[in-house]
């Protein structure tokens, strides 16, 4: 198994038929022996991600269940003992690499939406994400991010299998979790002692987790609950104050305009002078799009807002973050 995952990245493996072997491999995801797992994973993440033929033998051949099992088993381990974490860790990152390949787009119409729909219908598997996602570190919950963004994206009827699924951990659920994460992330993302690959990370995470909570305002209790943490939890317009003239902002901001369609919402941040202040300043962002976005909102909440000349330059001191 050793050898055959260090030979599965190379390029004359690519061009060979090795199903008996994928196959194999598959049933050896099932075994306690965690060296021999490590090593199954990763040659299935190698070789799922470098031919279309290898990915449909493996989606057909049940690859994405077994693979989900795998991080069922990791999810519910825990007490590791710290001279595995490192190994636990790097089957995390295998088997969530193994199940995006699986699931990144080639040009075979359904296939995506085929293999999307494995990992829904597979028993537990919004909850197995969900835990995944919560005890994962950075790398971990970028990985998962990528794989619920397929998800919503390819399965039309996803938002079913995210209902009333809460993790292990802290019993919250995907709205609460992604919500939450959204303000870790930018606030890791200003962080100046960040250097820049990583924040360049944070940011694509951020944007993951905004397109994740705009496809839940779809559905209509999970707008309701998004619009409730928005009210009762955190205010995501303050995050402009940090995040400043960037793209991440103006992505945000699209995220905020989907709020808006709360009236009662509406009016609420009509009476906030915080919330007021920064979308007035955004408006005459140097970004153009950031300007017009925040322009756009304002012009939303304007019928309700009564300006008093030289409200914003008196009363309220906001600079632009510099991240």
């Amino acid at each position: 198994m050793r050898c055959l995952s260090a030979v599965s990245d190379t390029e004359s493996v690519s061009h060979e038929n090795i199903q008996s072997a994928m196959y194999r491999v598959i049933q050896i995801l099932g075994s306690t022996d965690l060296p021999l797992v490590r090593y199954a994973t990763g040659f299935l993440c190698n070789v799922a991600a470098r031919n279309r033929d290898n990915k449909a033998y493996l989606c057909e051949n049940k690859a994405i269940e077994n693979l989900m099992r795998v991080l069922e088993v990791l999810s519910s381990s825990t007490q590791v003992p710290t001279e595995l974490s490192w190994i636990y860790q790097e089957i995390f990152d295998n088997t969530l690499l193994a199940i995006s390949n699986l699931t990144s787009n080639y040009n075979v119409v359904g296939y995506v939406q085929h293999a999307c729909r494995q990992i829904v219908q597979k028993s537990n598997s919004m909850k197995i994400l969900l835990n995944t996602l919560v005890m994962g570190n950075f790398l971990i919950k970028s990985r998962v991010l990528v794989i619920l963004n397929r998800v919503i994206t390819n399965e039309p009827n996803a938002h079913l299998f995210f209902v009333d699924v809460l993790d292990d951990k802290n019993h919250m659920n995907y709205v609460f979790t992604i919500y939450s994460l959204l303000f870790d992330a930018v606030d890791a993302f200003v962080d100046p002692e960040k250097h820049a690959e990583l924040k360049d990370r944070l940011q694509d995470m951020s944007v993951k987790l905004l397109k994740i909570l705009r496809e839940f305002m779809k559905n209509r209790g999970f707008a309701q609950q998004i619009i409730n943490l928005s009210r009762n939890h955190k205010n995501p317009i303050t995050l402009l104050s940090k995040l400043g003239h960037t793209q991440l902002g103006i992505t945000l901001l699209e995220f905020v305009d989907d709020l808006l369609e709360d009236d009662d919402l509406l009016v609420e941040w009509n009476k906030n002078d915080e919330i007021r202040a920064i979308l007035e300043m955004c408006s005459n962002s140097p970004i153009n799009e950031l300007a017009k976005i925040s322009a756009h909102l304002l012009r939303r909440i304007h019928p309700l807002i009564n300006f008093n000349e030289g409200y914003f330059s008196n009363n309220f001191d906001w600079e632009m973050s510099n991240y």
